[in-house]
């Protein structure tokens, strides 16, 4: 979040929470890490999730030209798994409503630069930031590392069988040296 700017930077969706289905209680999983690339902060997308893998949509610049990269994390085991890039794909046309047929995988040579939306939270303005890039020289590693020391906002977004979205009262997620602390924000006062 930033304080300055009346604004908090989107990191992304995932369904990182634990939860007892039958009592219908759910809590966060909120572990101070978060995805990166190349050890570059990502804003991964949750798609789909299955038993196997979680499929995610990242934003990216590659070579200067705004796409999406797709990645999964796949389930080793009940607690273990990884990462695994697929490559960038351009997504729905605007125009058409066709969808791109081709994901390109990243070569040697390519820029990459992760997206992140900012929300003025008191305009509800979006901005699209870009926070640093990398030559892919090798193979891209996406991995979950330490969040920076600050302010998190941390939400539940919940879609029902019709597709309706619903969220919940934020709560601020502090970060400082590794431990997390939480404070309710004066929409749940």
């Amino acid at each position: 979040m930033n304080y300055d700017y009346n604004e908090y930077m989107l990191l992304g969706y995932d369904n990182d929470v634990d939860g007892d289905w039958e009592e219908g209680v759910f809590w966060d999983n909120f572990r101070g890490v978060w995805p990166t690339l190349n050890g570059l902060y990502c804003a991964p997308i949750l798609l789909a999730e299955t038993e196997d893998y979680n499929l995610y949509s990242i934003p990216i610049l590659l070579n200067g030209k705004q796409t999406n990269l797709r990645a999964a994390y796949i389930w080793e085991s009940e607690e273990e798994g990884y990462y695994k890039i697929f490559g960038a794909w351009d997504g729905i046309d605007s125009e058409t409503g066709m969808s791109s047929r081709e994901i390109l995988k990243l070569k040697d040579g390519d820029e990459v630069t992760p997206l992140f939306t900012a929300i003025n939270w008191e305009t509800g303005e979006e901005n699209l930031y870009e926070l640093g890039s990398f030559i892919v020289n090798g193979p891209v590693i996406m991995e979950e590392s330490e969040l920076l020391d600050g302010d998190y906002l941390y939400q539940y977004k919940v879609i029902d069988v019709f597709g309706r979205e619903f969220y919940s009262v934020e709560v601020i997620m502090e970060c400082v040296d590794g431990e997390i602390y939480v404070y309710e924000t004066e929409e749940a006062s």
